[in-house]
């Protein structure tokens, strides 16, 4: 395995990193860890980037920009504590 890591908005992520979400009212929270990373090219709807393979403990991947993975606490500009955060 590579040691592979990068580094948005100053958070590293690095696979085998655990990850919380809070996915909002009437949907739990879900812990996950980060299996692997693609890389997205350019298209005329969203610029180069990088996602994060993420497995969740119920056994379902999903793919997250890391741009929208955050710090523990980060609230959206409205307050809200919805999101995916580092451990």
């Amino acid at each position: 395995m590579a040691n592979t890591f990068y580094m948005i908005n100053g958070l590293i992520f690095r696979e085998g990193q655990k990850l919380t979400a809070n996915w909002g009212a009437c949907y739990p929270t879900a812990e996950g860890k980060i299996i692997g990373f693609e890389h997205r090219p350019a298209n005329m709807f969203h610029p180069a980037d990088v996602l994060a393979v993420i497995e969740w403990d119920d056994g379902t991947h999903s793919k997250e920009e890391l741009n929208r993975i955050h710090e523990p606490g980060w609230r959206s500009t409205n307050g809200s504590p919805i999101g995916i955060f580092t451990v």
